[in-house]
């Protein structure tokens, strides 16, 4: 049995190493989506990584806290903006009931001045006559 090579057998650890390129996907993901429709700066944010546990959520532990100081600004006009909206109507309705006064004010007054003018007609012209041009036939 010449030419085979041949080799002792001894018990221990065999280490064996492969390497091996690839990506890695998890089982389970959740995608986080912020529902604020504008873009916002973040204030603070959790470190890259932490793992966030069932307690974490019941506690409701904030993940990313944003800067508020531009919807702060923007909600400060818009009530600005509305209070004078509203002043603006509440005017534009007293000035609806001020026209709606003078316009009852002058119908009475030219019904007024209608009724002066027919009965001065009918003591100028007779009733009868008045009458007939007024379009009041007896």
């Amino acid at each position: 049995m010449s030419g085979i090579e041949t080799f002792t057998v001894r018990s221990g650890p065999l280490d064996v190493t492969v390497v091996e390129s690839g990506n890695l996907e998890a089982i389970e993901s959740q995608i986080i989506v912020s529902e604020v429709s504008r873009n916002m700066k973040i204030a603070e944010i959790i470190e890259e990584g932490t793992n966030i546990s069932e307690e974490d959520v019941k506690a409701k532990k904030v993940l990313v806290k944003f800067d508020a100081k531009q919807l702060d600004e923007d909600k400060y006009s818009r009530e600005s903006d509305l209070e004078g909206n509203r002043s603006m109507l509440t005017e534009a309705k007293e000035a609806l009931l001020i026209q709606k006064s003078d316009n009852e004010s002058s119908i009475r007054a030219a019904e007024l001045a209608v009724t002066y003018a027919t009965n001065d007609l009918r003591k100028l012209a007779g009733r009868k006559l008045a009458d007939r041009v007024i379009g009041k036939e007896p």
